[in-house]
């Protein structure tokens, strides 16, 4: 899977600055949502290669398209090619499933970049 190319904000978040996918330049992303406790089993939230399929998961989320299981198991099917480990990707996936509805529903409908 390709890189996207990022650069730091001052708030703690990410912006693409260029294109990645579908996903146009300008967009901000805080990588994966993983709490900071589990970022030794899971990684950082920012960490390479899954990075790409967490910017790409946060634009699914953001303009809500798409349902979000699709969402979702774009999600775990990208984290796949990425070469996360079957448990590790497994947890995030369920992770997602349990507690992504709170930010998918908080963005349906708003298109934001």
């Amino acid at each position: 899977m390709e890189m996207p190319v990022l650069r730091a904000r001052d708030d703690g978040r990410w912006e693409l600055a260029e294109p990645f996918g579908e996903v146009p330049a300008g967009f901000v992303t805080d990588g994966g949502s993983i709490p900071r406790l589990f970022w030794r089993i899971c990684g950082h939230p920012m960490q390479a290669p899954q990075v790409a399929a967490y910017v790409r998961h946060d634009w699914e989320y953001s303009v809500a398209v798409k349902p979000r299981r699709v969402c979702d198991d774009r999600l775990l099917a990208d984290l796949k090619s990425c070469g996360v480990c079957l448990a590790n990707r497994t947890t995030q996936y369920l992770a997602v499933r349990a507690f992504g509805w709170r930010h998918y529903n908080d963005r349906k409908g708003k298109d934001r970049v």
